[in-house]
């Protein structure tokens, strides 16, 4: 990927460079390729004529810029001639797009909050073939029970199991929220818990594309927490209907401005629920949280946090 852009837009391209490549992608990026007394015009050229992608960095700075114009030019014209290039818009600031890149879907990263969203659709563009895993909760604890045989009975189900309270302070970060987003129903980053009577050990498994990965198991004094004994409803029927009725009493602004967590666990007052968590992009912060039978489906509460 070549990254075009303006000298004023450089702390976020660097940023993008650096996740990029991170994620394997080969980049281009002028901070890197240049050397001091180099033609800066042969070594664009050289480098326009080696990439798969120009993504082009919008904003009132760039689209005003003879150098960026010049990169995106090289770039059309071997598009055109050659159909082995692909021009990938990116909306950084607010600006007019270019006419001849009016044409051309492209991605939005004007708000900050939704950077590792649109992150993950620029990574599908330079990876197309890379395996993204989104499972069902149950789905989830299926692969667990079939690779890893845990001891002892399912417990629970989440986006951060109880496992990790105890034994890392560690919080998920901001790109974490995206894998963890459950708003389908299905996501990629599960943690299935599973209690063992035998010996009082508690044990989770974090499931996350295709790696399962077995945390340290604890020892429980005190209640032991309830086994689930029946089957139960999957996490893609509670959440359709949580988030249904989220949107039709406006709780939310709309489907893509919240991001949606849960988990599936035994409380004394409630019984065994989906206790689904919506979550202000913006803030990272709960915003209402919903509980859902899980054994008949229907929604139980639906609240302000």
């Amino acid at each position: 990927m070549f990254l075009s852009h303006n000298a004023e837009d450089k702390p976020f391209v660097r940023r993008l460079a650096m996740d990029l490549k991170a994620e394997g992608v080969k980049v281009w990026f002028d901070e890197a390729e240049i050397k001091a007394g180099e033609s800066l015009l042969y070594k664009i050229q050289d480098g326009i004529e080696e990439i798969d992608y120009v993504v082009a960095v919008l904003s009132p700075t760039s689209i005003a810029s003879s150098w960026v114009q010049t990169e995106l030019e090289m770039a059309m014209v071997r598009q055109i001639d050659e159909r082995q290039v692909r021009v990938v818009p990116i909306l950084y600031r607010d600006c007019a797009v270019p006419l001849f890149l009016r044409g051309k879907l492209y991605l939005d990263f004007r708000r900050d909050e939704k950077y590792w969203q649109v992150f993950e659709r620029l990574l599908d563009v330079a990876l197309p073939g890379r395996k993204k895993l989104f499972l069902t909760g149950k789905e989830a604890a299926r692969r667990v029970k079939t690779t890893q045989s845990p001891p002892g009975g399912l417990v629970g189900l989440s986006q951060r199991g109880m496992n990790q309270d105890y034994y890392t302070n560690q919080v998920m970060s901001d790109r974490d929220w995206v894998h963890a987003d459950a708003k389908s129903g299905r996501s990629r980053m599960w943690v299935a818990e599973y209690y063992n009577e035998a010996d009082r050990t508690y044990r989770s498994y974090g499931v996350y594309d295709e790696r399962i990965t077995a945390m340290p198991y604890l020892n429980v004094k005190g209640e032991e927490p309830p086994c689930i004994t029946r089957s139960f409803v999957d996490s893609d029927r509670a959440i359709a209907t949580a988030v249904k009725e989220a949107v039709s009493r406006k709780l939310v602004p709309n489907e893509d401005d919240f991001f949606l967590i849960t988990k599936l666990r035994h409380y004394s007052s409630t019984g065994l629920v989906w206790a689904i968590t919506f979550m202000d992009e913006a803030l990272r912060g709960y915003t209402i949280g919903a509980m859902v039978d899980a054994y008949t489906g229907e929604l139980k509460s639906l609240e302000p946090s």
